[in-house]
C-alpha cells in the first residue's frame, strides 16, 4: 500500500505537468516508436546535446555537458565536460573513426586503438527488483517550438529494498518519427527527492560538421 501511495504522488506529478490527451501504449508499440526513431537517425548526420545535473541531498552536486556527432556511416566525435563547484573535474575527448578509437583524457595526450574485434561494453545496470504494474508507456499530440510532435512518456519504479529508484523519461518525436528533444528524471525515496536531470536536444544535419582523425 506504502508503494501504491507513492506511485500516486508521482503519477499526479506527471499529469499536472502536461496538458491534451494521453493514450496508454503497450510496451511493445513504444518500442517500436523508439527503435524505428533510432534507426532513421542512424542515417542522418547530427549533433546531439546533452546536459545532465546530478544532486546530492537536494543540491546541485555536478554538471555534466556532452556534445556528441556523428557522420553516417562510421564517424563520430565526443567531447565531455564534468563541473563541480564552477571547476572543470573531468574531460574526455573521443574520435571513432571507421576502427580506429582516438581517446584524451584531461589534458593527456592523444591515444589511438584499433577496436576491430573488441566487444562493446554493458550498459549500467540498475540493481534492484522493478515493482509490478509500477511502469507505464504514454503518448501524446503537442507542439514544440511551434512544430506538431508526439510526446512519448515512460515511467518506472524500482524497489531497492529500503528505498525506491523512480526514473521519467520523455521524448518529443516530429512527424518523421525524429527525437528531437528528450528530457530525463531520476530520484528515490519520493519522486521528487531528484538525484538526476538530463536534457538532451538533437540537431541534423548540420551545416559546420566535421570529423577528422586528431593524430595519424
Amino acid at each position: 500500500m506504502k508503494k501504491l501511495f507513492l506511485l500516486l504522488i508521482f503519477s499526479l506529478t506527471i499529469s499536472t505537468s502536461i496538458f491534451g490527451q494521453l493514450k496508454a501504449l503497450a510496451e511493445k508499440d513504444y518500442e517500436l516508436a523508439q527503435d524505428n526513431a533510432h534507426s532513421k537517425m542512424d542515417k542522418i548526420a547530427r549533433r546531439v546535446v546533452t546536459m545532465t545535473n546530478k544532486y546530492k541531498n537536494g543540491v546541485l552536486d555536478s554538471t555534466e555537458s556532452l556534445i556528441q556527432e556523428y557522420l553516417p556511416p562510421n564517424k563520430e566525435k565526443w567531447e565531455s565536460f564534468t563541473k563541480k563547484d564552477g571547476v572543470i573535474t573531468e574531460k574526455l575527448q573521443l574520435y571513432y573513426i571507421g576502427d580506429f578509437e582516438y581517446r584524451k583524457e584531461g589534458d593527456g595526450i592523444w591515444q589511438k586503438r584499433n577496436l576491430k574485434g573488441n566487444g562493446s561494453g554493458e550498459g549500467d545496470i540498475i540493481s534492484g527488483k522493478e515493482v509490478k504494474n509500477l511502469k507505464q508507456y504514454l503518448v501524446f499530440d503537442t507542439k514544440l517550438d511551434e512544430k506538431n510532435v508526439s510526446l512519448y512518456l515512460f515511467y518506472r519504479v524500482y524497489d531497492l529494498g529500503k528505498t525506491l529508484n523512480f526514473y521519467f523519461n520523455r521524448k518529443w518525436l516530429d512527424s518523421s518519427g525524429l527525437i528531437l528533444k528528450e528530457e530525463t528524471k531520476e530520484s528515490d525515496i519520493f519522486p521528487e527527492n531528484v538525484t538526476l536531470m538530463e536534457s538532451v536536444n538533437y540537431e541534423y544535419n548540420p551545416k559546420d560538421l566535421k570529423i577528422e582523425a586528431p593524430i595519424k
